[in-house]
């Protein structure tokens, strides 16, 4: 039975060749394992399928997440996932994750913009954004989640600086004209917008600016008008 392939390992080596990090997700809950048919058998009074399944974090980059159990979302955990396409509404004090896929639905792809909007959003919230693209029962990652993929990667080509290593701002988001996003990294302000107002105009209320402030646009050459 199975592929007789170390898939694991082939893909860990494909990624890491790619200079990308490899994780690995690992799932407690297999509701036709043996030993948890047994515990629920016993009605849950035996944790048989736990003691045997549970894996330990020896240090090396595991994090735990708080998906188990009843009642326990959001206060443990080495971050916060609360629920699938969690989002808060403020900036946590906790290191939280945004737990969503492409297929939303199973008649619904998530477009470009939306995918845009929810990664800026969880960034400027302190976040780990989480996108999920299961492939196919023979490992293949159909079309539309490829464009998806492709599409986010080309425009985080150019918004690259103000999201990879950013961190969330004083003050998180505006509304004016269109909904801004804040980041920031060193001394640096990012102000994310995904639409134009219909006037052209951005009004940044928040940053306070001096002589020596300069703004620039990320992917424009030259001067501002």
């Amino acid at each position: 039975m199975g592929p007789h392939r170390d898939l694991v390992g082939e893909l860990g080596a494909a990624v890491r060749k790619r200079n990308l990090h490899y994780g690995l997700y690992h799932s407690l809950l297999e509701w036709f394992h043996p030993l948890y048919l047994l515990d629920k058998k016993n009605g849950f009074k035996t944790q048989h399928f736990v003691g045997a399944k549970t894996a330990s974090c020896d240090g090396s980059g595991g994090v735990v997440n708080d998906r188990w159990g009843q009642n326990c979302s959001c206060p443990h955990g080495g971050y916060y996932n609360c629920r699938d396409k969690y989002t808060p509404h403020s900036l946590p004090d906790h290191k939280w994750e945004m737990c969503t896929s492409v297929d939303m639905t199973i008649s619904t792809i998530a477009g470009e913009n939306e995918i845009t909007e929810e990664l800026v959003q969880t960034v400027s919230l302190g976040g780990n954004y989480l996108l999920n693209i299961g492939p196919t029962k023979d490992g293949l990652i159909i079309p539309v989640f490829q464009e998806r993929l492709l599409a986010v990667g080309k425009q985080l080509q150019i918004n690259r600086e103000d999201i990879y290593a950013s961190k969330p701002w004083r003050l998180q988001s505006e509304k004016n004209e269109t909904v801004l996003w804040y980041t920031t990294k060193g001394s640096a302000v990012y102000a994310i917008f995904l639409y134009w107002p219909e006037n052209g105009i951005i009004n940044l209320k928040s940053p306070q600016t001096n002589s020596a402030t300069k703004i620039t646009m990320l992917g424009i050459t030259g001067e501002l008008t």
